[in-house]
């Protein structure tokens, strides 16, 4: 995150360029559009286009050229932990609701306007994120925003976690969604690494490879058999097993969410911190952010041995055999 800010101090002419470059890869919009295009299919009852449309407002953020507004950033993320709990994904509404306490750890959520569900998550997760402020400023006169809010010489106060930085002007700024767990002071004006940017290398075109020759036409083809070629027994077999595994990959991903879903992570000491120190409330995070990493692991490895073993066990159940090159 420094260097983006000593690069784009150093090279003003750098923020329209990685301001375009971001544009032409994201296909940037107006945050507020994609807001309005996701409320509209949440409104419908369409879950997976309103997801589709909060992922592209997660995208769009690291090439707005305006400046964001807090509003917008908490109607994302409110937005997000709506959308996430109609999923039935607790694990993603809860990086929605610290991501909101990132923003405003007091108010940011209400049971009456956002319903009770995403406010208890954000009174458990959030809300103590506001109990140990950091303070940002920077060091001369150049225009810097986190999260909206204008930095300069007197420090801002800010909650640890994930804020938008957007450094420039208005219509030219180049922005970053980064982690802030620490004070910091934005040392613009100390000498940074030169910018990596320029226009693209035009590269020959690779040689066609030359039309392989065909084989003479035979009156019959006649199967060979391979001295190390695997049985198809031996293949569905094979499949039954790494099925059985996946199994297992399944039951270790649903006791770790229901474990996950039980604790509501209020312990005295995380990562060595006790309660009332700075450092707890990023420790609880990480615990967190581990917890749900686990749960999606589990499932990830059973869906992708549930896949291999369905594959294995019909190539071995209609008799084809793996062939090898030992």
């Amino acid at each position: 995150m420094v260097l983006f800010v000593r690069l784009v101090a150093q090279h003003p002419w750098a923020l329209p360029v990685i301001a375009w470059l971001s544009a032409m890869a994201f296909g940037c919009e107006p945050l507020g559009q994609r807001l309005t295009e996701a409320q509209a299919a949440l409104d419908d009852a369409e879950v997976a286009l309103a997801r589709a449309a909060v992922d592209g407002a997660y995208k769009s953020l690291e090439c707005q050229q305006q400046v964001v507004e807090p509003e917008e950033l908490l109607a994302l993320y409110r937005l997000d932990g709506v959308v996430a709990l109609a999923a039935g994904d607790k694990g993603r509404a809860v990086y929605a609701v610290l991501r909101a306490g990132a923003i405003d750890p007091v108010s940011a959520i209400h049971p009456q306007e956002h319903g009770p569900d995403l406010a208890f998550l954000f009174a458990t997760y959030a809300a103590p994120l506001g109990a140990s402020l950091i303070a940002v400023s920077v060091d001369d006169s150049r225009s810097v925003w986190i999260d909206g809010h204008p930095i300069g010489l007197v420090p801002l106060g800010i909650a640890r976690g994930e804020h938008v930085v957007q450094v420039g002007t208005p219509g030219a700024l180049a922005s970053r969604v980064v982690e802030i767990s620490a004070d910091t002071i934005f040392h613009e004006g100390e000498p940074g690494p030169a910018p990596l940017l320029g226009p693209p290398v035009e590269r020959a075109a690779p040689p066609s490879p030359p039309m392989p020759l065909l084989p003479e036409p035979v009156a019959a083809l006649i199967p060979v058999e391979h001295p190390h070629d695997v049985p198809s027994r031996v293949v569905w077999i094979g499949g039954l097993a790494v099925g059985a595994a996946s199994g297992a990959a399944f039951v270790l991903g649903w006791t770790a969410e229901r474990d996950f879903n039980a604790d509501p992570y209020q312990a005295e000491t995380y990562a060595g911190c006790q309660r009332d120190e700075p450092c707890w409330s990023t420790g609880r995070t990480e615990e967190i952010r581990a917890a749900s990493d686990r749960v999606r692991l589990f499932y990830l490895a059973g869906y992708g041995l549930a896949g291999a073993g369905a594959g294995l066990f019909l190539s071995g159940a209609t008799g084809a055999a793996i062939h090898t090159r030992w």
